[in-house]
């Protein structure tokens, strides 16, 4: 018998590969252009301790046995893009990835490509490709307003009537030295509203093109995190310092 595979109803339906003629045809409109836009494909990558190899050796009559911890921990996300030029920017964190950090990412591939040094007209122009999950579709992504205050920090007094209205919204989180600065709690709060802004509409030297549903085979980045996963896994991380280092030494 062969090994079934589940494929979901919609992954062939004439609405699915309509959008894909549609995506790539706005792919093969852009490189027609005057000035063709370089292409950024993003997506993000799960990781965890007990993740290994499926297939192994053994001596005949025994079975293939890998140790792995008892405890798979909690899953760290790897979020990167990359491009033409390879990988562009990568960020580990611990737990899912969602509209807030996914900011904070962007406004780290903006620096990479426009230095604040280099602003101006003459720019090239930027396409991010992603899938459709939802905090990539949530009001094609927020902007947070810069408020500069941290656990035990200060804040000007510009915003000291604002920050009375509810509880400060950044905190520190010190995971190993790997993280920086997060956006906490995930959710804009209402009182935050009025300053939310469209991250392209501030930023037009980028723009966004969604895949089609069920499409993961027209993103090049699949392929890059199935060799990088498993270039991960080779290196047998047992704790969580480790499989960052691994995940870290895999990119390179």
């Amino acid at each position: 018998m062969k090994r079934v595979y589940r494929v979901p109803f919609e992954h062939n339906a004439d609405r699915v590969k309509e959008l894909r003629y549609q995506y790539v045809q706005r792919v093969l409109e852009l490189d027609a252009s005057a000035a063709p836009p370089e292409y950024i494909f993003i997506d993000e990558a799960g990781f965890n301790l007990t993740r290994t190899r499926r297939r192994g050796r053994s001596i005949i009559g025994n079975h293939a046995i890998v140790d792995v911890p008892g405890l798979r921990g909690g899953n760290v996300t790897m979020y990167a893009a990359i491009g033409h030029r390879g990988v562009i920017h990568h960020h580990a964190q611990f737990g899912p990835y969602n509209t807030a950090r996914l900011l904070t990412f962007l406004d780290a591939l903006n620096n990479i490509f426009i230095p604040p040094q280099e602003e101006g007209p003459g720019q090239s122009n930027y396409i991010v490709i992603w899938d459709n999950v939802s905090f990539h579709r949530a009001a094609l992504v927020h902007t947070r307003p810069k408020l500069p205050y941290i656990l035990g920090g200060t804040h000007p007094p510009q915003y000291s009537d604002m920050l009375k209205m509810s509880p400060p919204i950044y905190s520190l989180a010190d995971i190993k030295n790997i993280n920086k600065l997060i956006w906490s709690p995930p959710m804009l709060t209402p009182w935050l509203r009025p300053w939310v802004h469209n991250w392209f509409a501030n930023n037009p030297h980028f723009s966004v093109l969604y895949l089609s549903p069920y499409s993961p085979f027209l993103n090049p980045i699949e392929e890059f995190f199935s060799a990088w996963r498993w270039k991960v896994y080779d290196r047998k991380p047992h704790e969580h310092v480790a499989l960052l280092q691994a995940m870290e030494e895999a990119c390179d």
